[in-house]
């Protein structure tokens, strides 16, 4: 387990890496926002005045009349300018909140990452970030604009008319706001409940349709409508509890609007009716008719703000997970085998196999034999360096020069050169090697080398997508190579021709396959099987040489 980057301060250091050119944008979208809350103020003041003009017969009223026209016309401008300054703003801070979070889960322990699944993960992720936004937008459009009118509003009030009408007024928006909070407080903590349940019907709606062949080959539809009929009942019936508690908002709130407008008008006219009155009334009527919008549009701003804060809660709780190194270190050691001691090797708390001793030479083309279930795979992946593990593992190479072809090769929907180099810079000459190493033909590379492959390779065949794995291998110029079942699902004549290849590379660098192929069996060099929950070797290869494979039970 590494230090590094903490990811309750994911935020934060994402902040702090954006340029100097975004935070001038935030400081005009500041800047904008201040003067637009006064401009959404102003009129109100300017239309009483107007009043007690047009009520005493003051020759200025046509000016003041056109200032307040003037005043909207500057409102909808800077509104706009406002809106495209913090839009370019947030999208860099998203921008830079993306990168931070790829960054971070690709330091989460292996463990904690595969224990989701992909659809999961995107659904988390997404929400997060969205979840991010909806805070940032909510809180700078909504909330905070709400919290500063009220304030020069009780200010306004004060100074025009009394400080006692200014703090009643205040009072009673503390308490709108009190009682919004409380209630949509208890809406989030419900509607948290039923978006974890989301998460997971959106999983069940993307298994369904990605099994689509299977489903219709069974004439399983009623089935799979059943199954996502029950997963969304429990959804809707989970939403549905959480409407009452905004019905009961909604109830509170309408009394509240009304002792505010009520009580307020009451309070004035009580003090006479004459032209002062008048535009007093005037005054703090439209004062209150200008925040009474954003005030209805708290509970809903606010849930928003809650809703963002939950969806990236479950990003963090994720992003909180322990970090760990890019890959699992192994003990260095110069014999050339790799040697495991006291390791095993669990699905949860059940241990699939345990190694008390054993080594496996790092030459030639090595097979590791056994049924489903055993727990090759996680062999596998520990031996790549990409699990966690208690016991030891020594090991002439870094796991960081160990590479492994996973069962379903990993494919990107790019061309053939950026699927094979990844991140590394692609050399023309070492990549043509490099396939053809893989068992490529020279008309395969020239097909595939100028169209993308399609998400997850669908354009290619399992065999291509094999062998793309092996150069992809051969061109990070790997010291040690682990295949996991490298001939499933391919056809005899495809399996063969990966079987040589496979051949041909263990002639330079050692391989080790994950395999239940008697003929990829025969063709390896030295062998050996899980059987028991144990590791034990084989006892002779196909050309009769001896095992250099040592395992001794686990008791």
């Amino acid at each position: 387990m590494t230090g590094g980057t903490r990811p309750r301060s994911l935020i934060v250091e994402a902040m702090r890496a954006l340029p100097a050119p975004v935070w001038r944008l935030f400081a005009l979208s500041s800047l904008l926002f201040v003067l637009l809350v006064a401009l959404r103020l102003l009129p109100a003041v300017v239309l009483a005045v107007l009043t007690s003009q047009l009520l005493t017969g003051a020759e200025t009223w046509p000016l003041t009349a056109a200032l307040y026209a003037g005043l909207f016309f500057a409102r909808r401008i800077l509104e706009e300018a406002r809106f495209a300054s913090y839009v370019v703003f947030e999208q860099m801070v998203q921008k830079a909140l993306s990168l931070k979070v790829l960054d971070l889960f690709y330091r989460i322990r292996f463990a904690d990452a595969s224990a989701r699944n992909a659809s999961e993960l995107g659904i988390i992720v997404d929400r997060g970030l969205g979840g991010i936004r909806a805070v940032m937008f909510n809180g700078l459009f909504s909330i905070a604009p709400l919290i500063l009118e009220a304030i020069v509003v009780t200010v306004i009030l004060g100074v025009r008319l009394s400080w006692g009408i200014g703090g009643l007024v205040l009072a009673l928006l503390a308490v709108f706001l009190l009682v919004t909070y409380r209630i949509s407080g208890e809406v989030q903590r419900r509607q948290q409940t039923w978006f974890a349940t989301a998460t997971r019907n959106y999983g069940i709606l993307t298994e369904s349709l990605r099994s689509f062949e299977a489903i219709r080959a069974f004439r399983a539809q009623g089935w799979v409508q059943d199954r996502y009929a029950e997963a969304a009942d429990t959804f809707v019936a989970q939403v549905r509890r959480s409407i009452w508690p905004n019905l009961w908002l909604g109830l509170w709130q309408g009394l509240l609007l009304f002792a505010l407008m009520g009580v307020t008008s009451l309070v004035i006219l009580a003090q006479g009716t004459g032209p002062g009155a008048v535009e007093s009334l005037v005054l703090v009527n439209g004062l209150l008719l200008q925040i009474s919008t954003p005030l209805l549009q708290f509970s809903a701003a606010y849930r928003a703000f809650m809703q963002g804060l939950s969806g990236a809660g479950q990003l963090l709780e994720v992003m909180n997970l322990p970090i760990s190194d890019a890959k699992v270190a192994h003990v260095f050691h110069d014999t050339p085998v790799l040697r495991i001691k006291k390791l095993p090797l669990k699905a949860g708390e059940r241990v699939l196999l345990e190694i008390e001793d054993a080594e496996i030479p790092m030459r030639g083309l090595t097979a590791l034999m056994g049924g489903s279930g055993t727990g090759k795979s996680l062999l596998a992946k520990t031996l790549a360096g990409l699990r966690e593990h208690e016991g030891l593992i020594l090991s002439p190479i870094p796991s960081a020069d160990i590479y492994l072809v996973n069962q379903s090769v990993e494919m990107f929907d790019m061309p053939l050169a950026q699927n094979v180099a990844l991140a590394a810079e692609v050399d023309t000459n070492r990549l043509r090697h490099s396939l053809l190493r893989a068992g490529f033909t020279k008309a395969e590379i020239t097909n595939l080398s100028d169209r993308p492959l399609g998400e997850s390779g669908r354009s290619i065949s399992g065999g291509q997508r094999k062998r793309i794995g092996f150069a992809r291998l051969l061109y990070h110029n790997a010291r040690f190579i682990i295949v996991d079942e490298p001939t499933s699902e391919l056809d005899r004549d495809t399996a063969q021709t990966v079987i040589a290849t496979l051949r041909d590379i263990a002639h330079s660098v050692p391989v080790l396959v994950i395999t239940h192929d008697k003929t990829l069996r025969a063709a390896a060099d030295q062998a050996f099987r899980i059987c028991d929950g144990t590791l034990v070797s084989e006892t002779e290869s196909a050309s009769g040489e001896r095992y250099a494979i040592r395992a001794v039970p686990g008791e």
